[in-house]
């Protein structure tokens, strides 16, 4: 079957080139499935452009690719345009940093590299001579990724140079040999070059930096369905290793209160997830204070293994009736998020009732909330086994059944580490 695809001339005008059919063995292990299912699987004769801002880690992901496909035996060389060798084989050795050396080794011996290139305009040559021909250094390459092809300051006007592109894309196709070309951004966030560079790419993906993390989105896919939305990646802080956030689904965190002696026990949940690509951090808390969630959320984000300032929130108080938001509740609250964040459950057997300041340390307790709940506790008929967290100064107010057990806490860390020790 054939299919048009933008000509060497990258005036819109198109040729015929066969379709790409085979996939190259990116997602044979765990370490790269989640790349190749979000793509579609990596195509020999596919034409990939890969942009993003500096420190986006484009080439750290094209790295990860080509890494993963030595483990398969597969050659392919990394044209470098902005950067030395060393500092490539740099990068592979930190990436491969938890394999065993046997394969690390291997893998850099296929993961070739070459740094030669210094215009656009040689890209066909060396195809030619280095790569097609028998005698070439990198004769039998099925990847080659071109990093970036802004290396030599080539403006985005200079279209005799983004033509020779062109032809060298056109004849990778055409030997069935995959391109990974690395695309720097423009002040206004758009892909720099040509308007043709994206109508002659078959598939345009998108890394952009949100917090912490890296959003991966696939904006044009010939070989399948786009993903505009993106992927959401964490970095490996050991081996800087992109794999995806465990927050691309949100996940809802529930804790236990008490909202008074008229009204009884009550649930406060929360649920944290990544913004989508383009948007900033929200809040969403219908019917709540907003000032008072910011506050808690700005107490519980100097926590050391947190930082919610990259993630969207979504707060919902299962609050009876018209009762309004009580100081106490920002204990549970603040343990309801944390659960999100950590994608740790809350035990179901634990009440949380505390006042959350700004440092984090919880406040005394009203006199008569600390009656309310322990009459309430102290009734024939609540014989559940429960653990009561508190502020440490209202532990000996509490008169409770031998079935509870008080725990008091001075700071919100010291609730964290209580709830989920394996953190500490």
């Amino acid at each position: 079957m054939a299919t048009p695809h933008g000509s060497p001339q990258g005036d819109g005008s198109v040729g015929t080139v066969a379709e790409p059919s085979e996939l190259l063995p990116v997602g044979e292990t765990e370490r790269l499935a989640w790349f190749d299912e979000f793509i579609g699987g990596l195509l020999a004769g596919g034409i990939y452009l890969l942009g993003g801002s500096p420190g986006g880690r484009k080439s750290g992901l094209a790295t990860q690719i080509v890494l993963e496909l030595a483990t398969q035996g597969v050659l392919s060389v990394s044209v470098l345009t902005e950067e030395s060798e060393r500092r490539f084989v740099d990068r592979a050795s930190k990436l491969t940093s938890e394999w065993s050396r046997k394969d690390a080794k291997g893998a850099l011996v296929l993961a070739r590299c070459d740094t030669r290139v210094a215009d656009l305009e040689q890209l066909p040559t060396f195809l030619l001579r280095e790569v097609l021909n028998p005698h070439g250094r990198y004769f039998g390459s099925k990847l080659i990724v071109v990093d970036s092809i802004q290396g030599h300051g080539t403006p985005g006007n200079a279209f005799k140079k983004y033509a020779k592109l062109f032809e060298f894309d056109q004849i990778a196709r055409s030997a069935g040999i995959a391109v990974i070309l690395i695309c720097h951004l423009t002040k206004s966030n758009r892909l720099s070059g040509p308007r043709a560079l994206e109508h002659h790419a078959d598939v345009v993906m998108q890394l952009a930096k949100v917090g912490d993390f890296r959003v991966l989105a696939l904006t044009k896919n010939r070989f399948g369905p786009e993903q505009p939305n993106g992927l959401a990646l964490l970095i490996d802080t050991v081996t800087t290793v992109l794999r995806p956030s465990p927050h691309i689904h949100p996940v809802t965190g529930a804790a236990r209160t008490f909202m008074g002696g008229a009204i009884g026990e009550s649930e406060i949940q929360a649920a944290v997830s990544l913004p989508t690509v383009g948007s900033q951090p929200s809040i969403t808390a219908p019917g709540l204070p907003r000032r008072r969630i910011e506050l808690i959320l700005n107490a519980i984000g100097g926590l050391p293994m947190l930082d919610l300032g990259t993630f969207s929130m979504s707060v919902s108080a299962l609050l009876p009736g018209d009762s309004p938001f009580r100081g106490w509740l920002s204990l549970p609250l603040a343990i309801a998020l944390i659960s999100s964040c950590l994608r740790r459950s809350v035990p179901r057997d634990t009440l949380f009732v505390g006042e959350v300041d700004l440092n984090r340390a919880l406040r005394p307790l009203p006199n008569a909330l600390v009656d309310s709940l322990s009459a309430m506790l102290l009734e024939p008929g609540h014989t559940e086994r429960l653990r009561l967290v508190v502020p440490s100064s209202a532990v000996c107010a509490f008169a409770v059944s031998p079935a509870v057990k008080v725990i008091g806490c001075d700071t919100l860390d010291q609730v964290v580490y209580a709830m989920w020790p394996e953190i500490h």
